[in-house]
Order: structure tokens, then C-alpha cells, then sequence
């Protein structure tokens, strides 16, 4: 996104099905929890391209950072 404009410049789409509750960057890597599908995502932080998908137990509410010590 450009800060100045708010333009989004690159976005990714999820299901319509799933909520997309958080992410977080690690390690080039973006992390995103979903809210109560149980389900994560790892997407390459340049390309978007999904890396892989993990399952986690709970809600995706809390950081997607703590998420990372279970996967």
C-alpha cells in the first residue's frame, strides 16, 4: 500500500468462506490466520505466492507471530 494515498499496490485473496484475522512478517515470510477455520497461510513476501497452508487449534484471533511456535 502507498502511505501517502492508501493505494493498494499488491493484495492477496482468500476463500470467501474464511476470515482473514491477522498477519505478520517473519523471517520474508508473510503469516496470516484465519478466525475460526483453523487455517494458516505462509505467502512469500515479494511474490505473494502461498508457500504453504497450516492447521493450528483455536481462533485466529491472537498474534500470528505466537501461532508460529505450534506449526
Amino acid at each position: 500500500m502507498k502511505l501517502e494515498t492508501g493505494e493498494v499496490l499488491q493484495h492477496i485473496a482468500i476463500s470467501p468462506e474464511l476470515f482473514g484475522e491477522g498477519i505478520t512478517v517473519i523471517n520474508q515470510q508473510i503469516v496470516e490466520l484465519t478466525w475460526k477455520a483453523q487455517a494458516g497461510f505462509v505467502y512469500d513476501q515479494t511474490t505473494f505466492r502461498r508457500i504453504r497452508t497450516f492447521n493450528y487449534k483455536g481462533e485466529g484471533w491472537g498474534s500470528p507471530t505466537m501461532v508460529l511456535r505450534f506449526i
